[in-house]
């Protein structure tokens, strides 16, 4: 009825009609299929993942692993205090923001610029580099700047008043567990398990947060969700 040729399906076994773009996608009995709002995401034991368009991408952006490095450039600035960085990789296509890098050292500074170094993400979902400041008079940690997926080195020079109320709220926007397996969803919120663990994700209709602390304990492995 589809008008899909016998042919068309036969190159892998048991392939997923993907509905949305009218393709057939590679399945091999081993992947859990689930088609939402437009993309197609799936769990097979190893790393989650999503497609659109032609493109597979993680489910979820990892942390960055490196942390940044702060240092007082001794040039005339506005920066006076105790001030620390972190910062967080972005997709700006559909709003994922990873969980923030570990701290830099405190670095106490006066009348001066800071020079922060940022390492980008191998991840070619990530194109941006967001950085967050605390110190002076910033309570929380504070958006700096956005910056391309690049390493590169930033300096800061900008008074706690001139930055925007971005405060960090990503400290919870985990990917999805690697060993991931039958992926489904029930109102909005994604399941998998790995092993005895349920997880699941962290905000309705948002596959790309699963908070490592999301999950429910059984006695046994688990086999199949529904």
């Amino acid at each position: 009825a589809l008008g899909i040729s016998a042919t068309s399906t036969t190159a892998v076994v048991a392939p997923h009609y993907f509905v949305t773009e009218d393709a057939w996608m590679p399945n091999g009995d081993t992947r859990s299929y689930i088609e939402y709002q437009g993309k197609l995401y799936w769990s097979d034991g190893t790393v989650a993942k999503k497609h659109a368009l032609g493109v597979t991408e993680n489910l979820g952006i990892i942390a960055p692993t490196v942390a940044p490095i702060a240092t007082d450039k001794v040039v005339t600035g506005v920066l006076t205090g105790t001030v620390q960085y972190l910062y967080t990789y972005y997709n700006v296509n559909d709003g994922t923001e990873s969980q923030p890098s570990a701290l830099s050292a405190e670095l106490t500074v006066a009348n001066s610029q800071v020079g922060i170094s940022v390492t980008a993400s191998p991840d070619t979902q990530v194109t941006h580099i967001r950085i967050y400041r605390i110190g002076g008079a910033l309570l929380s940690f504070t958006r700096l700047v956005e910056l391309p997926n690049v390493t590169a080195v930033h300096t800061d020079n900008a008074l706690d008043s001139s930055l925007t109320t971005q405060i960090l709220a990503s400290s919870l926007n985990g990917p999805a567990p690697t060993g991931l397996q039958y992926l489904t969803y029930f109102g909005g919120t994604f399941f998998g398990a790995v092993g005895n663990k349920l997880y699941f994700t962290r905000d309705i209709g948002n596959p790309n947060y699963w908070p490592e602390t999301n999950y429910i304990d059984f006695r046994t492995p688990i086999t199949v969700l529904a």
